[in-house]
């Protein structure tokens, strides 16, 4: 469940493009994801920590970002296929199919 306040930190920092560059280029990543919203509930929860005077910060050093990250990078490579043009595709078959 995304936590409210980490969500409104978060479009704020974006809204003012405060957040670093490897962050920017992971949220599109993840909007492109099978389940962008719960990801991006992930990683918004992960991004910010709570301090003990109930301020939100920043923290791309911690362990739980770097487990999202990770994590994250292991699953949409898992995801990714290889292949060819489809005309590529095509050609390849008709002259299979004329040697034949």
């Amino acid at each position: 469940m995304r936590d409210y306040g980490k969500a409104r930190k978060f479009n704020a920092m974006m809204s003012k493009g405060a957040l670093p560059l490897g962050v920017m280029e992971l949220v599109k990543e993840v909007e492109k994801s099978d389940a962008p919203r719960a990801n991006k509930t992930a990683l918004i929860n992960s991004l910010f920590t709570k301090e003990s005077g109930g301020s939100l910060t920043l923290n791309t050093d911690g362990q739980e970002w770097q487990s999202f990250k990770g994590q994250f990078a292991e699953r949409s490579d898992a995801n990714k296929v290889e292949g060819e043009p489809k005309l590529v595709f095509l050609t390849n078959i008709s002259m299979v199919m004329n040697k034949g």
